[in-house]
């Protein structure tokens, strides 16, 4: 059953669904930073059509 103070906010401010939605966007939406590859290129060149892939050496061991 719905929350009837819920049905009377969306009755009388029906932008405050819209903003809660915007809301879940905002968690969800992933902003980087920066690429920090080495050379300032990112791993995909779209110009050249070519994609670098890094593969991380073995993990050390501990001392």
């Amino acid at each position: 059953m719905p929350n009837p103070f819920s049905l009377m906010e969306a009755l009388f401010r029906p932008s405050g669904y819209h903003t809660e939605e915007e809301n879940w966007r905002l968690e969800f939406d992933r902003v980087d930073e920066g690429n920090n590859a080495p050379g300032g290129t990112g791993p995909i060149d779209l110009d050249s059509g070519r994609v670098t892939v890094s593969v991380p050496g073995p993990p050390s061991a501990p001392a």
